[in-house]
């Protein structure tokens, strides 16, 4: 959340995301103005102007802003571990619940019960036993430990624009042959 101070939020990042949105309601409205007009020129094309300027102007603004952020972006390896907690798979235990058939409103109410156990007593997630899980839903099983490993939880993303190093891989690369392409 933005809204509070001791988080250090990508503003660069989110603000670029938010812009995004702009940039497609701007293609819409182009497209929403071309779509029934004869050949020729029309009139209605008086009304193209004012989302491809703002369209240029945004993408003038944010670029170098990304690349600024991304250029002098710093990762202090110490820190991110530091910053590593275990309340971090509560997303991996959803969806564990789900791969085994609950679904997933039933599983986000689940897991804020674990969750909030874990904050109550100060057990971490990964280390609460198998047996106050089950208590909490019996679909808990014997694999759950091996949910808690950082790397596989990142390599569980294999889906486009996932986190998975594939995943990644391709996403560099098709970056990488957009500029080629230009």
């Amino acid at each position: 959340s933005s809204l509070m101070p001791q988080k250090r939020n990508p503003d660069v990042a989110e603000l670029t995301r938010a812009k995004s949105g702009r940039l497609v309601g701007n293609l819409m409205s182009l497209f929403t103005i071309l779509k029934g007009l004869p050949t020729g020129y029309n009139r209605d094309l008086q009304e193209d102007k004012h989302g491809f300027f703002d369209s240029m102007d945004t993408v003038q603004t944010i670029l170098p802003a990304i690349d600024g952020a991304i250029e002098n972006a710093e990762f202090v390896k110490d820190n991110i571990e530091r910053s590593l907690s275990s309340q971090l798979f509560a997303t991996d235990l959803a969806d564990y619940l789900v791969h085994n058939g609950v679904p997933f409103r039933e599983a986000h109410e689940i897991i804020g019960k674990v969750v909030r156990i874990s904050e109550v007593t100060g057990v971490a997630l990964d280390e609460i036993p198998l047996m106050e899980l089950q208590a909490i839903d019996s679909r808990f099983g014997v694999g759950i430990n091996e949910l808690f490993s950082w790397e596989r939880s990142v390599e569980s993303r294999l889906v486009q624009g996932g986190t998975s190093l594939s995943s990644i891989k391709a996403q560099l690369d098709a970056a990488q042959e957009s500029i080629q392409l230009k």
